[in-house]
């Protein structure tokens, strides 16, 4: 998908409204199916679906004029991977006080933030590498913009191994397959007399 997008950015378009319902992937090629609000000369993007959209532009009237820039489809690149290989949003989870992906988003609090519940939904972030992480980390919770590093991709890539239970890939580097690992947890209570209950 990093070079369909580079190659629309080339023809000095930026996509603007990116998202997971106007994408398709076949094999290894990624076709846009709704393309018709596109940001190109002096025609502005009038739309976007929130939670691919970057934060800096949530009280812009996107109607008005051309706002988007080619990083913020990045952003939106950044999302969706994220998403895709954690089933979660950034920004998804549960805080005590702020409900609202949004609120969070502006906060760049994320999903790995200590006060967040992780959604039970969640894979386990150990499915990813480190590095990979840190750029994910880049982008969510130090606001940082540009096109998403291919390279580390590639290398996340080269070092994933199969589960031989599961048949999850996760990071070569990791001790045991984090998906079994988290499967295998038991829950216990245990009961001190007189005491307390764990």
């Amino acid at each position: 998908d990093a070079k369909t997008l580079e190659a629309i950015h080339n023809q000095r378009i930026v996509v603007g409204d990116r998202n997971d319902q106007n994408l398709l992937f076949v094999d290894n090629n990624s076709y846009y199916i709704d393309f018709d609000s596109v940001q190109f000369d002096g025609f502005a993007c009038p739309v976007a679906t929130e939670n691919y959209l970057d934060p800096a532009l949530y009280s812009i009237d996107l109607s008005l004029k051309p706002v988007f820039v080619p990083n913020h489809d990045w952003y939106s690149y950044a999302v969706m991977l994220f998403r895709n290989l954690l089933l979660v949003h950034p920004y998804g989870g549960t805080h005590p006080k702020l409900n609202d992906l949004p609120q969070r988003a502006l906060q760049r609090i994320t999903v790995f933030d200590k006060k967040v519940i992780y959604p039970s939904v969640g894979l386990p972030p150990d499915l990813i590498s480190d590095d990979l992480l840190h750029v994910f980390s880049k982008y969510f919770k130090d606001g940082w913009r540009g096109p998403f590093p291919q390279s580390e991709l590639i290398r996340f890539q080269s070092i994933l191994v199969e589960c031989s239970s599961c048949n999850t890939a996760f990071p070569a580097n990791k001790r045991a397959c984090p998906l079994c690992k988290e499967q295998n947890q038991a829950v216990t209570q245990i009961s001190i007399p007189g005491a307390i209950t764990v």
